[in-house]
């Protein structure tokens, strides 16, 4: 159980994973299911961690930050999702998750810019039903 969300925070001054993520990509590189999979594609030259692909850690980050998100860490959640944004401006799910998380915690002014921007990359009629959602509930959540 996670109790502790300075584990999740990103080092000042560090550009890498936080604690946290780099224990998931340990877990995940050690397992002999995935290793195969991951391996090729995170390190292509030397097991570092500042090798790893910004597009894949994009992703990486947001999944973790869906299951903070569940295991009831949103704060942490948020800071992932942001740092999955950076990593990959055009992850639209990145995006939509840190707006609809920003309306949960009442940030409404930015929540409505991040799924404004959101809107704009999604290229499916289900991930822009998505934003229209979120956007409908900061709506109510101002009303």
């Amino acid at each position: 159980e996670y109790d502790d969300e300075e584990d999740f925070k990103q080092v000042e001054g560090d550009p890498g994973p936080c604690k946290k993520f780099r224990l998931l990509l340990a877990l995940l590189l050690q397992s002999p299911l995935t290793r195969p999979f991951l391996q090729p594609h995170l390190f292509p030259s030397s097991p570092s961690l500042s090798e790893i692909c910004p597009l894949l850690q994009a992703r990486l980050l947001n999944l973790s930050g869906s299951v903070l998100f569940l295991l009831g860490h949103p704060l942490a959640a948020e800071q992932l999702f942001r740092r999955s944004c950076e990593l990959d401006s055009q992850l639209q799910d990145s995006q939509v998750k840190l707006g609809a998380l920003l309306v949960d915690l009442d940030q409404l002014d930015e929540a409505e810019e991040v799924l404004q921007e959101a809107g704009v990359l999604c290229t499916t009629s289900m991930a822009k039903a998505s934003v229209q959602f979120h956007l409908a509930q900061l709506h109510l959540s101002r009303n």
